[in-house]
């Protein structure tokens, strides 16, 4: 008989309250106990206090560690605050519910109820991206064979990372469907055998094998389908947020990455030119390291001004961008910057985020 090293009363109602009796995981946010109709003082309580790893050995035992002791088992570290529906979900699947992100969402929830003590739940409502330091790690790969799941398993992986509190909730229902359309165009086009993507706070990497499939040529791809309408509602509605480039080096790879950074958006993008105020004064140059790019994002130098246009005009003159997507990017630009921009370059795509 497999002995079960359950935690204790006291630990239990600890877990509870530090999570603010709301289920931890992450998305639902439910409240786990009120009051009951069966006497003037009894109360229902409907959470669980769940093991993040199994309370004990054997069959269906999710996340057992040989390697810990019983107290550490029965610790409340080991601990994290759940609904019942919940509870059942996260020890039914080891794959998806890892370790490392049931003790990530029991952090985001004890911070959540820790702000909402001090300022109440509306402003932790208002203000989610606030107890966040950084993204549940998350990551799919997805095989040839496995592709008639992958809705699910790229839909999870983006939401279970906690993006929609990070980038914003229209923000990830965008990447969640780019990165289906892609994988999907991926194998039916791209011969690809295996697609995978890793998510880590501002970006979002895949890569995927096959053949060379530049996800841009989708952009004028006659038929009107899928991959095409979703990247182009990226591309045109969500340029001031989300920025994606492709390149090839023996692997395709996409990088989605959420403008936050303007100098980590530079050094995470192969596809990206950081200029700065030097630059503006150099001849011009081929851009032949950009070869293997599917789009291109010219990042301008922070303070960039309207007399500074010029310099811009004369620095990209002579480049060949040869006919692929090029984006402007600047931050805390005025109207009469955008303004001048807009006429010198009309053929580029302008993209303003305001610090």
């Amino acid at each position: 008989m497999t002995t079960r090293d359950e935690f204790l009363e006291k630990t239990k109602k600890a877990l509870a309250a530090r999570a603010g009796y709301r289920c931890s995981f992450y998305g639902c946010d439910a409240i786990t106990i009120g009051p009951s109709k069966e006497s003037d003082i009894a109360v229902s309580n409907v959470g669980v206090a769940c093991h993040i790893t199994a309370a004990a050995e054997g069959p269906g035992a999710r996340r057992y560690d040989p390697n810990m002791t019983k107290e550490e088992r029965r610790s409340i570290s080991n601990g994290i605050w759940m609904c019942g529906r919940h509870s059942i979900e996260i020890d039914r699947d080891e794959v998806r519910f890892t370790v490392e992100k049931l003790k990530h969402w029991k952090a985001i929830a004890e911070e959540r109820a820790k702000a909402a003590h001090s300022f109440g739940s509306d402003f932790t409502d208002r203000n989610p991206q606030l107890f966040f330091k950084e993204l549940t790690p998350s990551n799919a790969l997805i095989e040839l064979e496995k592709i008639s799941g992958t809705n699910n398993l790229i839909g999870n992986a983006v939401f279970d990372s906690c993006i929609p509190s990070v980038w914003g909730k229209k923000e990830s229902i965008i990447v969640r469907d780019l990165l289906v359309e892609l994988c999907r165009n991926s194998f039916n086009s791209g011969s690809a055998t295996k697609f995978e993507l890793n998510i880590s706070t501002n970006l979002i990497e895949v890569t995927y094998d096959g053949n060379e499939f530049n996800i841009f040529s989708l952009l004028n791809h006659e038929k009107g389908r899928g991959g095409k309408d979703v990247l182009r509602e990226v591309v045109n509605d969500f340029k001031d947020s989300i920025a994606v480039s492709y390149h090839y080096e023996h692997m395709n790879k996409i990088i989605i990455h959420r403008l936050a950074d303007f100098c980590e958006l530079a050094s995470n993008l192969p596809c990206a030119i950081n200029l700065s105020f030097g630059d503006l004064n150099k001849t011009p140059v081929a851009l032949n390291v950009h070869e293997t790019c599917g789009a291109i994002y010219i990042v301008l130098p922070e303070h960039f001004v309207r007399s500074d246009v010029n310099a811009i005009e004369i620095r990209l003159s002579d480049v060949e961008f040869k006919e692929k997507p090029v984006f402007i990017v600047g931050r805390d630009l005025s109207n009469s910057t955008i303004n001048a921009l807009s006429r010198k370059f009309p053929n580029l795509e302008l993209v303003h985020k305001v610090s």
